[in-house]
């Protein structure tokens, strides 16, 4: 009863209220079962969200990215925190929250993942990151992302084809992403409890993501 409640919690974010009903216990239990099972499912399971070695990376890396993006390491998406997710699209990476006013340059700069990666490698982004190529290139670190349109000038066929490309690597990240923000514990405000623990709360809905099925099937990788 214990995960069950905790599940609920982080899924459906119903207050501790609504969970003492439901469970036939005081809210205050209620509470306190939470962060007991939060706390011991984090130690035990924050494990499965790692950075994976490159000859990982390659032995995964799905036959769609192999022509354009084979060096390709990790594909970061940026909401109040930094999400990186494998060509495989696996959750690799997943930083602290950052407030609100946080661009999704300084928090790629500032989170520590500029720290995991080697000269060679290949990361793609949205149009959200348009700083930290420099950033990135420092380290010898490759980058792509589709192109900014241009006031009054149409894109050249090269640029719609990269475009393109991005787009559709992206599509299944998208999904992973996705697997994330169904947690709507993550969408609403945090109640004054859930805010020191909120880097758990994140790392936790990353795992349980990563524990879905694959949404990649057998047939897309090599």
């Amino acid at each position: 009863n214990k995960l069950l409640l905790f599940l609920m919690k982080l899924k459906l974010n119903l207050s501790y209220c609504s969970l003492a009903v439901l469970f036939g216990v005081h809210r205050t239990t209620c509470s306190r079962y939470f962060f007991s099972v939060l706390n011991v499912l984090h130690e035990k399971l924050r494990p499965l969200i790692y950075w994976p070695s490159r000859s990982t990376n390659q032995m995964m890396m799905p036959k769609s990215f192999k022509p354009h993006f084979a060096d390709c390491q990790v594909i970061i998406d940026c909401t109040e925190f930094l999400v990186g997710i494998t060509p495989s699209a696996i959750i690799s990476f997943l930083s602290r929250p950052y407030g609100g006013r946080a661009t999704d340059s300084f928090i790629t700069s500032d989170c520590g993942i500029l720290h995991l990666l080697k000269p060679g490698d290949l990361v793609l982004a949205d149009k959200g990151f348009p700083q930290i190529r420099s950033m990135l290139a420092e380290h010898g670190v490759k980058f792509q992302m589709p192109v900014f349109a241009r006031p009054n000038q149409p894109f050249t066929q090269e640029e719609v084809n990269t475009t393109y490309t991005v787009a559709s690597a992206r599509i299944h990240v998208e999904r992973s992403i996705q697997r994330i923000k169904i947690y709507r514990i993550l969408s609403h405000k945090l109640s004054s409890d859930l805010v020191p623990h909120v880097g758990k709360i994140i790392d936790m809905c990353g795992v349980l993501a990563n524990l879905q099925k694959p949404i990649l099937k057998a047939k897309d990788h090599a």
